[in-house]
């Protein structure tokens, strides 16, 4: 590597010298604020006669002595592409507005040391740009236009110098400016310099490059450049098109390389360290090894970008399972989604056992909302869902995984489910909760679904009650209402007349009928209202027999898993400590602990080895008083036999059963939010 502080005007003014943006770079973004600070520092230089230069940053580029047919060198950037890309536009607008003013001379120079090889005969461009951005670029240079072109930043920040450069003052000033201009030349050697590695440290230092950017061009970088432009085309290309957001149009490759590596791994890496955790997994990039792991990414990529876009899938009753899914949010599942969509894809399950899946998922992530289970034991479950299920009996085998959940990662009984519903304010919910809940029981069996978009809430009871409910109530309901029902489940309904109904007394809320529009209950056509209008009064008691039968429908809707668990602890496979309800009689055969696999000697020796490890690289959370209090931490007691040693100059209290290690297990992993951490494999002692 050899660096050395050059001249910018210098620098691109070398003959016979292409400098290349390769097909992994991200694409040239550069905003009007990033252009407004750059002429800002041109005008300033240009201005002070006591300044011979100004910084404008480095450019890392591979030169490896390879020439092209047409005797030019080829110079690879690794750094520096955005500023190099936009101190070209500031030239083009500067040689465009020579050869407009008459100064052809001065316009030729321009063109013929900045932009272009003149002697050359194919292609002159000295900056190759890709894809869309080279066409563009290129027609800028020729001063093209071509009518319904697509958005470039290359095109909008042209336009934007040009509009600043407009007079021939100006003109010098900037002209003056450029030639002022210095940075780093850092000039690494094929063979010699890791220009990965050199990059990685480049970009360390606060420069915002994407996850997904620093793993393409982790995969791309180290293949010659018709390599590159192959598999980006054939591959990488369609793994961003399936990973973006249709309705924001935003790039999501970082969070399906998430996904991904949370599947193949079993753990989530951090969000900032997608790209580190990625480099672990994949440490080969030989072409067959990279092209194999392309092609698998590109797969996969297509069932994520269902996942995300609903209305990519084909298929009418899946993507509305689909659009379900999104609207609750529940991206946690996607790792697991993103096999089950493989294993559809590749017939291992027809399309009834992936809307069975889609469904079941959302039945365990609904029923722990209404009972306000944490969200945070979702991440861990779906990691590792997949191991348990049978291909053979793919939907059994997955309502039993999840009815083997115990604590915070249990799917709710009928009667948790029932306790809440009858208490809960279901009105002051988040809007896409509440839009869903009522959805689905709008259109529970209903062969024509019913669109709720333009619907509104209405509360049958209403916020703000007219004189004429307390004449129509008892004192008791009036009160019950405002102090206990008003927002429960029971007094909500869809309605496309909200305000018109307002806060009306019931009976006319039931037969309204201004200008022969049918505003009122009786009128409506949704199943929500089919028993209002058989009332002629709205009462606590026909609010608890509506609210019932609302929540009779719930469990129809979002039933608990009919399956029949036989707990042999003796045959299962690993488990969590929260799956085991009772290890007595058991040892256990091996644990994981985090990647680690221990084979204890006895359930003792598992207790402590998992605390002391837990410990070690945190005493923190087993320090909080209920968690300490729980597990007997203190300080070493040299006099008390039944202790054990932990670390850090405290020990524990083992001196119990198996039952009552593996419940205080369950509260030390909930503590650390390590649910998943610890896996056993228990026999028969």
């Amino acid at each position: 590597m050899k660096a050395t502080e050059s001249k910018l005007n210098e620098f691109l003014a070398t003959p016979k010298t292409r400098f290349v943006i390769p097909i992994y770079q991200r694409n040239y973004d550069w905003q009007d604020h990033q252009c407004s600070q750059l002429y800002s520092d041109i005008c300033s230089v240009a201005e002070d006669e006591n300044r011979a230069s100004h910084f404008v940053g480095s450019i890392v580029y591979l030169q490896d002595g390879v020439y092209s047919a047409s005797d030019v060198k080829e110079l690879v950037v690794i750094d520096g592409q955005q500023r190099l890309t936009t101190l070209s536009l500031v030239y083009i607008t500067l040689y465009q507005f020579a050869e407009a003013h008459g100064l052809e001379e001065e316009a030729a120079e321009l063109k013929e040391t900045y932009l272009i090889n003149r002697f050359v005969k194919d292609r002159q461009e000295k900056l190759w740009q890709t894809e869309e951005n080279d066409r563009i670029y290129q027609r800028l240079i020729r001063n093209q236009s071509e009518e319904g072109e697509p958005f470039s930043r290359i095109r909008e920040n042209f336009a934007y110098f040009k509009e600043l450069i407009r007079d021939e003052a100006t003109y010098r000033m900037v002209k003056e400016g450029m030639g002022k201009l210095s940075f780093v030349d850092i000039s690494l050697e094929r063979g010699k310099d890791d220009p990965q590695r050199i990059f990685e440290s480049l970009n360390s230092t606060g420069l915002a490059l994407s996850q997904a950017d620093l793993i393409r061009n982790y995969i791309l970088m180290g293949h010659i450049r018709e390599e590159q432009e192959r598999l980006y085309i054939e591959y990488w290309k369609e793994i961003e098109k399936n990973a973006r957001d249709d309705e924001s149009r935003t790039n999501m490759v970082s969070d399906f390389a998430r996904d991904l590596l949370t599947f193949k791994n079993k753990r989530i890496p951090r969000k900032n360290l997608v790209y580190d955790t990625f480099k672990i997994r994949f440490p080969e990039r030989e072409k067959s090894e990279v092209e194999t792991l392309l092609k698998e990414m590109r797969r996969y990529s297509e069932h994520f970008g269902k996942l995300t876009n609903p209305a990519r899938e084909p298929d009418a009753q899946i993507r509305l399972e689909l659009e379900y899914i999104r609207q609750l949010e529940i991206n946690v599942s996607y790792p697991f989604l993103l096999q089950v969509y493989d294993d559809y894809q590749a017939e291992v399950i027809d399309k009834d056992g992936l809307i069975s899946v889609l469904q079941f998922v959302q039945r365990f992530a609904w029923r722990r909302f209404l009972v306000n289970l944490p969200t945070n034991a979702l991440n861990k479950i779906f990691m590792r869902l997949y191991e348990e299920i049978r291909q053979d009996d793919y939907i059994n085998s997955l309502e039993r995984a999840i009815v083997r959940k115990k604590g915070t990662q249990r799917i709710p009984t009928d009667t948790e489910v029932k306790s809440s519903l009858r208490e809960r304010d279901f009105y002051n919910i988040r809007s896409k909760n509440r839009s869903y809940f009522l959805d689905r029981l709008e259109n529970y069996n209903n062969r024509e679904r019913v669109a709720i978009d333009h619907l509104t809430i209405e509360h049958i009871f209403p916020q703000k009650p007219t004189p004429a409910w307390k004449k129509t109530l008892t004192v008791e309901d009036y009160e019950a209402f405002q102090d206990k029902h008003l927002h429960q489940l029971g007094n909500l309904t869809l309605s496309g007349n909200n305000g018109s109904l307002s806060n009306r007394a019931f009976k006319e809320k039931k037969t309204l009928n201004t200008g022969g529009k049918e505003q009122g209950y009786e009128f409506s056509r949704l199943w929500l209202n089919r028993d209002l209008m058989k009332l002629d009064a709205w009462t606590v008691a026909d609010f608890k027999a509506r609210h019932n039968r609302l929540i009779k429908r719930t469990l129809e809707i979002w039933p608990y898993p009919e399956v029949e668990i036989v707990e042999d602890l003796g045959t299962r496979d690993e488990m969590t400590i929260f799956e085991i309800d009772d290890p007595t009689g058991f040892k256990v055969k091996y644990a994981k602990i985090g990647n680690e696999t221990i084979e204890p000697r006895s359930v003792k020796e598992f207790y402590v080895t998992v605390l002391s490890k837990l410990f070690a690289d945190n005493p923190n959370p087993m320090m909080q008083p209920e968690v300490s209090k729980t597990i007997l931490l203190e300080r070493n007691d040299p006099n008390a036999a039944d202790n054990e040693h932990i670390g850090r100059g405290y020990s524990v209290d083992a001196a119990n059963s198996s039952w009552v290690k593996f419940k205080r297990l369950e509260t030390v992993l909930t503590a650390y939010d390590l649910e998943d951490f610890v896996r056993v494999r228990l026999v028969e002692a």
